[in-house]
């Protein structure tokens, strides 16, 4: 069943951007404090629009998402599934866009590799993993690490938030490790 909500407008000058990264002690720190900066609320932005059920969008897309035109071309940046929130930004340089991590629940994922030999490491440090999205052609590395019921891909480099909703394949040391399910 599909639920009505909002779609709220999050500026590129967004305090949520501006915030200066404390220092941190540990990966798990960095990457729980990245992914709670990224939590949008209504109050980030403005209201720009209703829609007819999250369900209907992915991260990253541009079409479809309000009728009337925009300065710029907006892009699908968050999902509030609590509240029915639909969080977009303006331009293809929108800091939402881009984010040197993607985080996915345990429950997207299916272990291909028993990892359980592999878990203290995983847990603690992470691991160094190269990731694999099902409809692109080339592997990026990243560093996987569980946290809670949350499976973190930490990059170098800040990926497309596209790759969120994308199914793919995860590789350490030349093995098929896990899978990501859409």
């Amino acid at each position: 069943m599909l639920h009505k909500g909002q779609i709220i407008q999050i500026p590129q000058n967004s305090a949520i951007y501006q915030k200066e990264e404390p220092p941190f002690k540990t990966l798990k720190e960095e990457l729980l404090w990245k992914y709670h900066q990224y939590q949008y609320t209504l109050f980030d932005g403005f209201l720009l629009d209703g829609h007819d059920g999250l369900e209907n969008y992915q991260y990253g897309q541009r079409r479809g998402i309000i009728k009337r035109g925009t300065k710029e071309p907006l892009y699908v940046i968050g999902k509030d599934y609590k509240n029915q929130r639909l969080y977009v930004g303006g331009g293809t340089n929108h800091p939402g866009l881009w984010r040197d991590f993607l985080v996915f629940k345990t429950d997207q994922i299916n272990w291909v590799k028993d990892y359980k030999k592999l878990e203290p490491e995983i847990k603690a440090n992470g691991i160094k993993v190269d990731y694999k999205p099902d409809n692109d052609t080339g592997n990026l590395s990243a560093v996987l690490i569980l946290i809670e019921d949350m499976v973190f891909l930490k990059f170098k480099e800040p990926v497309y938030i596209g790759l969120q909703d994308q199914s793919g394949t995860i590789y350490g040391e030349n093995e098929v490790l896990l899978r990501i399910l859409r």
